[in-house]
């Protein structure tokens, strides 16, 4: 990735203030409550090894009009996000990509959830939720995730090894970026970036 274009990793957030009343001109695409900069700081796997997945979703965050599709698996009263725009199009789980829009067009398999015939990937929810994470490794340019189960989630380090995005360019980090400071636990799903 070229520096000074736009970036996949999104390290600066902004969430709820839940300590102040609700807003009441949110509106549907507005925020719950008055917005506070929020940075959760790298991950401490010990934060999450061993906790169940209660819920899984793949369009975590918002600016307002829409969202960056974060990944996030709900960890009790703790969202564990990865902070990549569209990030069900880099994460693997098994071997196969979580969401792929283009994987018939590309030949590639179908992923987990497939949009043309299960958009809530009821099948991959059934297999991950009430699961617990049995291990977590970040490094710069890669991650895994191993449940109980033996699934796994993971981002190849090597861009060559990611489905390319829809214009044909290898989905890979800025020189600047790293993956460390984008696999990150929030205390809400509500993440404004």
């Amino acid at each position: 990735m070229v520096e000074g274009a736009w970036n996949p990793l999104s390290t600066r957030f902004q969430i709820p203030d839940r300590s102040k009343p609700p807003v009441a001109t949110s509106g549907l695409f507005g925020p719950t409550h008055d917005l506070i900069d929020f940075a959760p700081g790298r991950l401490d796997p010990a934060r999450v090894v061993g906790r169940k997945i209660e819920q899984l979703e793949t369009s975590v965050g918002t600016y307002g009009m829409g969202g960056p599709g974060f990944f996030g698996l709900r960890l009790g009263d703790d969202w564990l996000v990865v902070t990549l725009w569209g990030a069900g199009e880099w994460i693997s789980c098994c071997g196969r990509l979580v969401e792929d829009v283009f994987y018939v067009e590309s030949g590639r398999p179908a992923p987990w959830i497939d949009q043309r015939v299960d958009w809530e990937g009821i099948e991959f929810r059934r297999a991950v939720i009430g699961r617990t994470i049995t291990s977590i490794v970040v490094a710069k340019l890669s991650m895994r995730i191993e449940l109980d189960n033996g699934f796994d989630f993971s981002i190849d380090e090597d861009p060559a090894a990611r489905p390319a995005t829809f214009s044909g360019v290898a989905r890979s980090l800025a020189a600047s970026e790293d993956l460390r400071d984008g696999v990150l636990l929030f205390p809400t799903a509500e993440i404004w970036v």
